[in-house]
């Protein structure tokens, strides 16, 4: 009789939906179109960053890449744990990668509000700085 009694067996996750709807609201107001150019833009920015630095791209052809991540080869030299913990460091956290690719590629995430031109800058600076390029 939960229901006849107003009794719920689960917390709700109101902060979820909230957020939803918020994320929402800010993608129609931008617009869906400039919603994708953005993050075009974004992807392209640090995919020519990433390859002026010398590092390698994951992808096998740079036209399959995701516009809201960018995947790079851990450069020669470091190790996934060294180069996290000095991008860390420096106030830049990215993503690692799981099973065969552990420890073999890192993945930069700009999607969503992080799909921000200065973000990524500030984000390549960070790179470029521990990397010593």
């Amino acid at each position: 009789d939960a229901i006849a009694n107003r009794e719920m067996p689960c917390t709700h996750n109101w902060h979820a939906n909230v957020a939803l709807n918020i994320s929402l609201k800010a993608l129609i107001d931008e617009g869906l179109e400039n919603s994708f150019i953005r993050h075009n833009e974004v992807a392209a920015y640090c995919r020519s960053m990433v390859k002026k630095f010398g590092l390698d791209l994951y992808a096998a052809d740079e036209k399959l890449s995701s516009p809201t991540v960018t995947a790079v080869k851990i450069p020669d030299g470091w190790t996934w744990p060294r180069l996290d913990s000095a991008l860390r460091t420096h106030g830049m956290a990215v993503g690692g990668s799981y099973g065969d690719l552990y420890g073999k590629v890192f993945r930069i995430g700009h999607m969503g509000t992080q799909a921000d031109m200065d973000l990524v800058i500030r984000g390549m600076s960070v790179l470029s700085d521990v990397l010593k390029i």
